[in-house]
């Protein structure tokens, strides 16, 4: 990821950094903006993505292929997100939110993000469905299981 945006435009960091490290580097106004552009310019998404998943060089990716590349890029930038590091709790729980988000055609924004991140991080474990509603009078979706996904992305990323 810090290479599709360039060390002028984002600063890397390790992930065994400390949460102080990180906490000062999420803050940092050029990842910031890295996090905002990533919802302005589909060109540094598309190309984060290209750079992951090269088994789709040259053909059109998957919606959930998309959506998973966002979850990460999203757990790693969000400031209100207090690691960089992404486990398959994390993960789903964007994805789900992402996909929830689509279905019921809800424009996900940083801010909708840093909501769910702060909420996750003071423990209050949201329901996803119950953010979406917050942002939209959209019906509520049913959560789908992840693991036919997890699978699909497993076999690109090995």
């Amino acid at each position: 990821m810090f290479s599709n945006f360039g060390e002028q435009k984002l600063k890397r960091v390790d992930s065994s950094a400390s949460s102080k490290k990180i906490a000062e580097w999420k803050k940092n106004a050029k990842t910031r903006e890295a996090y905002r552009e990533l919802f302005e310019n589909q060109g540094i998404l598309t190309k984060i993505t290209s750079s992951i998943i090269k088994s789709y060089e040259g053909s059109e990716l998957p919606l959930e292929h998309w959506v998973y590349v966002l979850a990460i890029c999203d757990i790693v930038l969000n400031p209100s997100s207090p690691g960089i590091k992404c486990n398959d709790k994390l993960v789903l729980k964007r994805v789900d939110f992402f996909m929830q988000s689509i279905k019921n055609k809800v424009t996900v924004t940083p801010h909708l993000l840093q909501e769910l991140a702060a909420k996750e991080d003071s423990e209050q474990s949201p329901e996803i469905s119950s953010i979406i509603e917050e942002s939209s009078d959209a019906d509520d979706g049913n959560s789908s299981s992840y693991e036919e996904l997890l699978k699909s992305l497993d076999s690109k990323f090995s």
